[in-house]
């Protein structure tokens, strides 16, 4: 992209898009949409506000525990 902010080529497009992507299995979204559809109260009224969320949660806990000398702990399966 130019200093502009518009989109000169088909290459900045597609940047674009892949830094406000990611990639996630049907069943872990599906997973979240159901989360999100049954719990209400948790405030969320998208995937993405949640997957946002999740990621700010994540990155805080990593740098409590890189603060703290806290190994961190094994990739946890969801599903």
């Amino acid at each position: 992209m130019a200093e502009t902010g518009k989109m000169k080529t088909y290459s900045d497009a597609m940047e674009a898009i892949l830094n406000k992507s990611v990639m996630s299995s049907p069943e872990v979204l599906d997973h979240v949409e159901n989360l999100i559809k049954g719990n209400s109260q948790l405030g969320y009224t998208t995937r993405e506000e949640f997957i946002q969320d999740a990621i700010r949660m994540k990155l805080t806990c990593l740098r409590k525990e890189k603060l703290f000398g806290h190994n961190p702990k094994k990739k946890k399966n969801i599903m």
